[in-house]
């Protein structure tokens, strides 16, 4: 009965923590060995650490520890520790001596990562558990060493007839980051022990204490960058939300009406100054070539995620749903930028940027270019370049007779440039377009054989337009497939 009390209240949090926690979230596993000394708190032995000549109570001991990740901030934590142990009582001449096998189970908490979870080099912890001490004990005088009193030793009923008694092990440590697999740690633990024989004499506190203080390594076998190092935005427009609301929406309501306007405002004209860019550069991708870039040595991309620290793209990937090959990352300053597309026209990185936050619900995210593989903002390049391109007109199909073509896309309202289709599809057909009944219609390639339209096809469904089909004109006008006889 007295053993339930020491550990019943220990065992249920572990067992409602597990419960609550172990089924959503990513786990991680990880192993540590550390090594220190063990120090007795009992009869035996006392605070001011004064020892009887030539016997030592600090006592050497090494542990090897199984870690399961279940949540950023808590881990569930298996030991097993193998050492000695000695105390003293020098007013008495008396001492001893104990070998010791100690196993528990027990959760760990790191302690800042419940208020936010992020990547530190220093991360403290504490936690608790229970536990299974066995050992073999003598208790001797000085200084003849004679024998007083012993445990264990083949009269236990633990292993090879040591005694064991359960125990609460409390810890609390240091967990320095040192590489993504590999963290140096400093750890100190009280072992209470359910007995008070450890030191094979009663009288006293109910119950004996050890600690255990040591260093170690600790192995993670997944990368630390998918468990603490999430990741963290270059710019404070990409809003932490809390609970599907951003702190922002949460803040509303303290605003006066003055603030309030004054920030409708300040949006309002960021929001136009941004159309008046996007009317700008279509303009100037209007009036391109086919297939020529808008800007000499200029190439677009659409940073979603960027951060002070290396982090594996996959673990980008995986955040916005993309493969891993189509993330990039480009350093610039110090700070890692992770980018997805490498495009000619300013055009097709906002379209993909308008994917990653209509589709992947990747908030933030926003369209990035290099001159010379070096970062340039957007208003810059209009700075540099007025546009003096040769114009280009939009072609439409105006051939005699029956012809065939695919069709790729067709929207009420869309942004899109013929002259860089070309470009991000990989094709060497011409591009059409041609405007009706409030829709504007893509097409590429004109054949006057549907076998080659349809071999197009597969050619541009392969390349990822898998809504796309073979459409007829017959003189200039769109006619219905199926009244051309082929």
């Amino acid at each position: 009965m007295k053993k339930l009390k020491l550990c019943g209240g220990v065992v249920w949090i572990i067992l409602i923590s597990m419960t609550l926690h172990a089924q959503r979230e990513r786990r991680s596993v990880s192993v540590s060995f550390k090594e220190g000394t063990n120090l007795f708190y009992g009869d035996v032995g006392n605070l001011s650490y004064k020892t009887i000549k030539d016997e030592n109570i600090w006592s050497l001991g090494y542990a090897f520890d199984l870690n399961w990740r279940i949540k950023p901030y808590l881990t569930l934590r298996a030991s097993l520790e193998k050492g000695k142990l000695s105390g003293s009582k020098p007013e008495r001449n008396i001492w001893f001596n104990a070998d010791l096998l100690e196993t528990d189970i027990g959760l760990k908490f790191d302690i800042l990562n419940i208020f936010k979870n992020k990547h530190r080099r220093f991360n403290p912890y504490a936690g608790v558990g229970v536990g299974l001490l066995q050992y073999n004990s003598t208790l001797m005088s000085y200084p003849d060493n004679g024998e007083i009193a012993r445990k264990g030793y083949g009269n236990g009923k633990g292993f090879d007839g040591m005694t064991s008694e359960t125990e609460m092990p409390v810890i609390a440590g240091l967990n320095i980051y040192l590489g993504k697999h590999i963290d140096l740690m400093l750890e100190g633990n009280i072992n209470i022990v359910n007995s008070d024989e450890l030191d094979v004499k009663k009288g006293g506190s109910r119950y004996d204490m050890f600690g255990f203080y040591a260093m170690g390594v600790t192995y993670h076998f997944t990368k630390k960058a998918s468990a603490h190092l999430p990741v963290r935005p270059e710019r404070k427009s990409i809003a932490a939300t809390h609970g599907g609301k951003t702190v922002a929406a949460k803040n509303k309501d303290r605003l006066t009406p003055e603030k309030t306007a004054e920030i409708a405002q300040k949006q309002k004209a960021k929001t136009e100054a941004t159309k008046k860019v996007d009317k700008i550069m279509a303009e100037k991708e209007r009036k391109v070539q086919l297939g020529k870039p808008s800007f000499e040595n200029v190439r677009f991309y659409v940073q979603v995620a960027a951060s002070q620290k290396p982090i594996n793209r996959a673990i980008i990937a995986k955040s916005i749903g993309y493969p891993e090959k189509s993330v990039s990352v480009l350093k610039n300053n110090g700070w890692y930028k992770f980018v997805v597309g490498n495009y000619k026209q300013y055009w097709e990185a906002k379209n993909q940027r308008n994917i990653l936050i209509s589709k992947n619900n990747v908030r933030g995210a926003f369209v990035v270019a290099t001159k010379n593989d070096a970062f340039i903002s957007v208003d810059e390049l209009l700075t540099e370049n007025p546009g003096n391109n040769k114009a280009y007109s939009l072609k439409k199909h105006n051939e005699s007779g029956i012809v065939y073509s695919v069709q790729i896309l067709a929207a009420r309202k869309s942004g899109m440039e013929a002259s860089g289709i070309k470009a991000i599809f990989d094709l060497d057909e011409e591009v059409y377009m041609e405007e009706s009944d409030g829709l504007k219609r893509y097409t590429v390639g004109s054949f006057n054989s549907v076998a080659k339209a349809v071999e197009l096809l597969r050619k541009v469904v392969d390349k990822g337009i898998s809504d796309a089909f073979v459409v007829a004109y017959k003189d200039g006008k769109r006619i219905p497939l199926d009244s051309v006889s082929h």
